[in-house]
């Protein structure tokens, strides 16, 4: 082989080893690019992931409904003020009418009535039917005729973002004004928060207006007519007291019974003090504070001498841990020796028992068949307790605590009072009730925790 044929040889066998080192440099290359890809895809997700959970896009989302809600109700105030200085002898609507944003072919909103919060004695809704319920020339929700002045700069009503209960927009006059809307998020709810520091007398809805007292509580706490989902033509439920009216001295039985309970004392020398008070819970549901000697009384209570059955379930709330004894729901005012007959004990640590747990007894001046532990954390629990004729049943938070035979018969007067305590020192907060003549299954009784639970905030 020749020198030239020796060198051309070579030159084809490096020729092909460069296309070789090309090819592969190629390959891998591209592999790169694919790890590079997975990395960056990788990185994106824990981002999104990141974004998830410590920004929460429904929370962000959320806000934005309420910044809506903010400015909707600040314009429709402004708008309002505008006619009402330009022509305020005209039409502004009915006293004790709720006009709601919510559109309905029904003119008193029957068809949310089950989802609205409750009115006063007197007072109804109002809504406009869809075809009409944004418009400005009064026969929107709202029943002010805006067109009607040249200065007004409204071309539809505003409406909720959400529009279903609990949010919308509520208008009430008497011919002053209100108008309000209930707050989304937690934190625009509150003392300190938009809706708590707008001058109005709600913390849980944003209210402005002419008085900012017109509107009921009940709408702008957000308080339904039957929180629970119970049944109100249930005969068995003796009684049942939500705690949800927020103001006044009295408490309403919302079984067909209409045994209602009124506040009083088992002091003579503290007065006004030793009554009952109204605190303000989760989602704007309402309790009572008990402080010594304070208590709810519910008279002509038909609960049968001697029954077969019963359920007795209270929500309480205390950290009282003191010499003293709190007692849920009783029927004998004047026999505190031994807790008397007192059906449920919040707190015990006096008289006869000195051991400061909760306890119950459904016989007169009986022993009490206490709980294995405490329930005096300032927390929010749900105490209930059933007796089926041969078991005494204690509940704590839907969870059975307290299994104990017994054929005790139920005696229990025809009086009723709830969270009596006539010692020094003790206190409480009381939340819903109920008594029913029957003995309620385990399951009722854990599925009525976890219906309530979310009434309270802990």
């Amino acid at each position: 082989m020749s020198i030239r044929e020796r060198e051309r040889e070579r030159e084809s066998k490096n020729a092909e080893r460069a296309s070789f080192l090309k090819r592969r440099w190629k390959l891998k290359n591209k592999s790169l690019t694919l790890i590079e890809i997975i990395i960056a895809l990788t990185i994106m997700a824990i981002l999104v992931t990141i974004i998830i959970v410590f920004l929460k896009p429904s929370l962000i989302f959320a806000k934005a409904r309420d910044t809506q809600r903010f400015q909707d109700i600040k314009n429709i105030n402004d708008s309002i003020d505008v006619f009402n200085g330009d022509d305020p002898s005209a039409n502004f609507g009915s006293p004790d009418i709720a006009y709601i944003s919510l559109p309905d072919s029904s003119a008193t909103c029957s068809s949310w009535t089950s989802s609205l919060p409750s009115l006063p004695t007197g007072w109804s809704y109002q809504c406009a039917p869809q075809a009409t319920f944004q418009n400005v020339n009064g026969t929107g929700w709202i029943p002010i005729n805006f067109s009607s002045d040249p200065m007004e700069n409204i071309s539809s009503l505003p409406v909720d973002p959400t529009n279903k209960p609990p949010y919308f927009y509520t208008y009430v006059t008497d011919p002053q004004w209100e108008v309000s809307a209930y707050m989304e998020v937690a934190t625009d709810r509150g003392p300190n928060s938009i809706a708590g520091k707008d001058g109005g007398s709600s913390y849980s809805s944003y209210e402005q207006g002419s008085s900012l007292t017109l509107t009921p509580l009940a709408i702008l706490n957000n308080v339904i007519s039957n929180p629970s989902g119970v049944s109100t033509t249930d005969p068995t439920l003796l009684g049942w007291w939500p705690i949800t009216e927020g103001a006044g001295s009295a408490i309403l039985d919302h079984s067909i019974y209409n045994h209602n309970g009124f506040f009083t004392n088992a002091s003579s020398t503290c007065g006004s003090a030793c009554l009952p008070s109204w605190v303000q819970e989760n989602n704007g549901y309402y309790a009572l504070y008990l402080p010594p000697y304070a208590y709810v009384q519910v008279n002509s209570f038909t609960f049968p001498a001697t029954a077969t059955a019963f359920t007795a379930s209270l929500w309480f709330k205390t950290s009282f841990a003191g010499n003293d004894l709190i007692r849920g729901i009783a029927a004998n005012n004047g026999n505190v020796w031994c807790e008397g007959n007192a059906f449920v004990l919040i707190v015990d640590n006096y008289h006869c028992w000195g051991n400061n747990l909760p306890g119950f007894s459904f016989g007169p001046n009986t022993t009490p068949y206490w709980y294995p532990s405490r329930a005096n954390d300032n927390l929010w629990h749900m105490m209930t307790v059933t007796y089926d004729g041969s078991s005494q049943i204690g509940y704590l938070d839907g969870i059975e605590a307290v299994n104990e035979a017994t054929t005790t018969p139920i005696t229990t007067g025809n009086t009723l009072y709830f969270g009596l305590s006539m010692i020094n020192n003790s206190y409480m907060d009381l939340g819903e009730v109920k008594i029913y003549d029957r003995a309620l299954s385990p399951s009722d009784v854990l599925n009525l925790y976890n219906t309530e639970v979310g009434n309270y905030n802990n």
